[in-house]
């Protein structure tokens, strides 16, 4: 996982929250995330740290989605919690019935947007 030094302080400095806000994310992520979970100033500075991050979001949803890893993944996965062991990102593995509910919001709402934009452009497959 390469990380600007800079970023790479910057989740070694987040913190859990309990009472952190759900962060509907459709794109790039189709999911939800958590506001304690993402470091200030990824966008548009660093980009790459930035795909980075959504690379272990995504990684985690398809873990709450009971997906197998790749090994690419699972090697992702377990080098970022080595060395981001504090990082609330870990601290959700699983969901509330609340968050559960919004992570498969997001699901529908971008299936949703997909099926109308498919009908707009008359691709129906």
């Amino acid at each position: 996982m390469q990380l600007t030094e800079d970023t790479a302080r910057k989740i070694k400095a987040l913190r859990y929250d309990h009472k952190a806000e759900i962060i509907y994310c459709p794109l790039p992520l189709g999911s939800i995330y958590f506001s304690d979970e993402l470091p200030d100033g990824l966008l548009p500075e660093r980009v790459g740290d930035f795909i980075q991050v959504m690379r272990v979001l995504g990684i985690r949803v398809n873990l709450w989605n009971g997906l197998a890893l790749s090994e690419e993944d699972r090697a992702i996965w377990e080098e970022a919690s080595i060395r981001f062991s504090d990082w609330p990102i870990f601290k959700r593995l699983e969901l509330t019935l609340e968050q559960r509910k919004a992570h498969e919001g997001v699901l529908e709402d971008v299936e949703a947007a997909l099926a109308s934009l498919n009908d707009a452009t008359g691709n129906n497959e």
